[in-house]
């Protein structure tokens, strides 16, 4: 099934985490990205993606012109109503590595209601999401994650 944008829904918080700017060197323009904003991309101009293995989880792949040998996945889990999803995974990837970020609270194997960022399978960070000073400690793991996958990119 496709869903838009407007059928989404994604937990503020976990949405706050993804608004730290990074600034790729692949971007021709040096222009300031970030990972909410890719997400919004990823629904509007990705395509859906309908085979996904699980039953009830809803995905769209976009490449962003700005990094072109860069995809990103943004994974939903459908609600029970079948007229809406929830963000639950925001994947960035390239032909070497995969950096997932993933809110806790839609995860089936965790009760954690937080952040954890995976690399490559292994997960490097897990954080607990409140209001306030969590967002910001989340926000800063996010970033520094998100710009080093795209620093690595040069090398």
């Amino acid at each position: 099934m496709t869903f838009s944008f407007e059928e989404t829904y994604v937990r503020s918080m976990f949405y706050e985490t993804l608004r730290g700017e990074f600034k790729p060197s692949c971007d021709a323009e040096k222009r300031g990205h970030n990972l909410a904003k890719l997400t919004v991309a990823t629904f509007m101009k990705g395509i859906n993606l309908p085979s996904l293995s699980v039953i009830g989880q809803v995905g769209y792949l976009y490449s962003p012109s700005w990094a072109p040998n860069v995809r990103s996945r943004a994974i939903c889990l459908e609600n029970s109503d079948g007229n809406s999803i929830n963000l639950s995974r925001l994947i960035i990837e390239n032909e070497l590595e995969e950096l997932t970020f993933q809110d806790q609270l839609y995860s089936s194997d965790s009760e954690e209601i937080g952040l954890a960022i995976v690399s490559n399978g292994e997960k490097i960070v897990e954080l607990p999401l409140s209001p306030g000073r969590d967002i910001e400690i989340a926000k800063i793991a996010v970033t520094s994650s998100v710009q080093s996958f795209f620093d690595r990119l040069d090398n």
